[in-house]
């Protein structure tokens, strides 16, 4: 009998342990997890500066779901890749400019869309 509770007691210290390794490799997953995600943001904030530092609306053109998104640039006076396009202040001015557009290519599937 005394030889069994000294076993289980041994068991339970060794489940006990191994637990606690369990829960201490848990917390370091979820920091490591916390961490990615806040360097993932801030790479990401980056890069969207670097593409375009100020938000606003856009001009695009997009054939098809499967065909790559063109923007409207002013300062070019013609369509750019994603990203490149000019950004309008106000959804106004946007607006303006989408009808004028549509007079040149009233085919073209255009529409505005707010960029950060």
């Amino acid at each position: 009998m005394e030889a069994e509770e000294h076993t289980m007691r041994r068991l339970d210290q060794s489940l006990y342990q191994r637990i606690e390794r369990i829960e201490r490799e848990q917390t370091r997953q979820q920091k490591a997890v916390r961490d990615l995600r806040t360097d993932f943001r801030a790479i990401r904030a980056r890069l969207l500066s670097q593409i375009h530092p100020n938000p606003g609306w856009v001009i695009r053109l997009q054939f098809s779901r499967t065909s790559p998104v063109h923007e409207w640039k002013e300062q070019q006076n013609g369509w750019r890749v994603q990203g490149q396009g000019s950004r309008y202040t106000s959804l106004t001015a946007a607006q303006a400019r989408l009808e004028e557009l549509q007079l040149v290519w009233p085919d073209y599937p255009l529409e505005i869309q707010f960029c950060e």
